[in-house]
């Protein structure tokens, strides 16, 4: 087949043709990489439509967005160019289960990790470039050989850098845009009509050196995509499943890379590659990590105890650590035990700063005004799990109260229950509803 004869048909924006160039670049092994990488940061068991939903997917909404983009603009072809590559490139360094890896690397290795900056991936061997041998099923990664002279200004642009990066890489781009359009639709929070609204937003956004810059036609698709991206998160965020198995998967990281069992370089690998190796690491002193990836993997999720939500999320960077995680498990054991129950439990910590809700200041292209629109969602969410339920309602109880006192020692103060985004309309409390199952 001739590279031009590639083409895809899309969900949301229907038929696709590539040019020579991009079909090139579609066929590089960090690209086809991304069809084994969820777009969620786990996957999902009861949001079956997010379970499968694939970052070669999203790469591919984004290259269409960005087409619709330079299609009304008169620009030169090798900056067309870069930014249809850019945006089917953006995502080549994300890690297994996206953001839940790369997040323990953070937390682990302080700066070490970004998956945006390809040329700070080079300098830390996270990216294609810094090793030869660095492959995708025997298939060596070669994109910046594919764009020759053109992939300095591809990476830049992917890195948010430069007159045309912020397209990419913005409080609102061609990225974000398609994201949570794409992803809504799979979860079922917005529609095929949708997609229009996409697609309009893409030809309307301008970047300024202030900003991003819309007409005011589109205010009403920006507001459009910050009310389905608060129903999305909302989901994605708070739902007690998703919530458990991040945390399951978050505690099999930290330990693995706390004993020195996992290299950071394990970013190349794919969502089951991952836990394949995972599996292969526990036994022995491990045997902990391959029960937490046999629970994964047949969903068999540790059940939640409490979910809470607080005010204070300047302590996430205190808390959010192997270290201080085991300091509150160990109380709680400590706790349970006085009362003849034994089982394991997992605390796990969300920081949903702009998240569930992105406040995006905008200039107004008619007058020249900048807009704030919307608000940024500002709360740390904690989840505390256990192997198995504690039908003691007494000592239940007795442990939500001792994990309340031991999160406001640790400057978590204001805690309360987080509301169930699957029956928010019906109830406002969470005990009622999320962890009914469970008591």
């Amino acid at each position: 087949m001739e590279p031009s004869a590639i083409r895809v048909f899309d969900p949301l924006y229907g038929r696709l043709q590539l040019t020579p160039l991009e079909s090139r670049v579609f066929a590089v092994p960090e690209l086809q990489r991304l069809r084994y990488i969820r777009m969620c940061n786990i996957n999902s068991m009861l949001i079956t439509g997010a379970s499968e939903i694939s970052r070669f997917e999203h790469a591919l909404g984004t290259l269409r967005l960005a087409r619709e983009w330079t299609s009304h603009r008169q620009l030169p072809c090798d900056i067309a160019e870069a930014i249809a590559v850019a945006a089917l490139l953006h995502d080549v360094q994300t890690g297994p289960f996206g953001h839940s890896f790369e997040y323990v690397l953070q937390a682990e290795h302080g700066d070490r990790f970004r998956h945006e900056d390809l040329s700070h991936g080079h300098a830390v061997r996270y990216h294609q470039a810094a090793d030869a041998s660095v492959s995708f099923l025997g298939r060596s990664f070669g994109a910046s050989k594919v764009l020759g002279d053109l992939w300095p200004l591809v990476a830049d642009m992917i890195n948010g850098k430069g007159v045309y990066g912020p397209l990419i890489s913005g409080t609102i781009d061609l990225d974000n845009i398609d994201n949570v359009f794409r992803l809504a639709y799979h979860v079922g929070v917005a529609g095929t009509e949708d997609s229009s609204c996409a697609l309009q937003l893409a030809r309307d956004l301008d970047v300024t050196p202030d900003g991003p810059a819309l007409p005011v036609r589109s205010f009403v698709h920006l507001e459009r995509w910050q009310r389905i991206r608060h129903d999305l998160y909302g989901l994605l965020l708070l739902d007690w499943a998703d919530f458990s198995a991040k945390a399951m998967l978050q505690y099999a990281l930290e330990r693995v890379l706390n004993d020195d069992q996992l290299d950071p370089s394990a970013w190349k690998y794919t969502d089951n590659e991952l836990l394949d190796q995972l599996w292969n690491i526990g036994i022995g002193e491990f045997q902990d990590i391959r029960d937490m990836v046999r629970r994964l993997r047949t969903g068999d999720l540790f059940v939640p105890l409490v979910l809470l939500e607080s005010p204070d999320v300047e302590t996430y960077r205190l808390l959010d650590n192997a270290e201080a995680k085991r300091s509150l498990v160990a109380a709680l054991k400590s706790r349970s035990r006085e009362a003849g129950h034994s089982c394991q439990y997992l605390v796990h910590f969300i920081r949903d700063v702009a998240k569930t809700d992105r406040a995006v200041d905008v200039i107004e292209k008619e007058s020249g005004r900048s807009i704030r629109m919307g608000r940024d969602s500002n709360r740390l969410l904690i989840g505390l799990f256990t192997s198995r339920p504690v039908h003691n309602a007494e000592l239940a109880d007795d442990l939500r109260g001792c994990f309340r006192k031991l999160l406001d020692h640790h400057g978590v103060h204001g805690t309360r229950p987080i509301v169930d985004p699957v029956f928010e309309a019906e109830s406002a409390d969470m005990d009622s509803r999320q962890m009914e199952l469970f008591d």
